[in-house]
């Protein structure tokens, strides 16, 4: 059974979405955490020596594991998408890596502490169990950054652009 697609947000094919911002759609990938989804990004690091670095949310995994067991069985899907707009037509599922190695997390606030406040950002960081050749291989790219502490002009911001999976769905942007 296929979910409804949510109207909120715009399929990442449609009004040329997909080739418009295609370097930042390749980045995307749908993760499957065995009966759990989310979504998040490959990023490269500032040595760009393309390391498979994977930036998430570190609420997708709710108990703030810093094991590299936790993340070894979750699937990293790429191009999870369809081609055409409207949605039509079957989701991509051939293209995945399997397993993550821990890197670094802002910690949730735990069951003994709900309302903690410290929590100021909410990202975990994996490198993926996979080589440059497989990403490749799947035409997915490594969003760049950088370490300026610039802060971005209104200009700019309009320009940011970001495709996710809502609710587990196919990429959207």
């Amino acid at each position: 059974a296929t979910q409804a697609d949510d109207s909120c947000h715009t399929n990442a094919n449609c009004e040329n979405y997909g080739t418009t911002y295609y370097q930042a759609k390749q980045t995307a990938a749908h993760i499957d955490m065995g009966g759990y989804v989310c979504s998040g990004n490959l990023i490269n690091n500032t040595a760009e020596d393309c390391t498979p670095l994977f930036i998430t949310a570190s609420h997708c995994e709710g108990t703030s594991s810093f094991r590299d067991a936790t993340f070894a069985r979750w699937r990293f899907y790429f191009n999870y998408e369809t081609a055409t707009c409207p949605a039509g037509g079957a989701v991509n599922v051939a293209q995945y890596v399997t397993g993550a190695k821990f890197k670094t997390r802002s910690v949730l606030p735990s069951a003994s502490n709900p309302n903690d406040q410290s929590l100021r950002a909410d990202h975990l960081l994996l490198e993926l169990n996979t080589t440059k050749d497989v990403l490749e291989s799947y035409d997915a790219y490594l969003g760049g950054w950088d370490r300026m502490l610039d802060v971005p002009t209104a200009a700019a911001e309009k320009l940011w652009v970001n495709f996710s999976h809502p609710n587990g769905l196919r990429k959207k942007i």
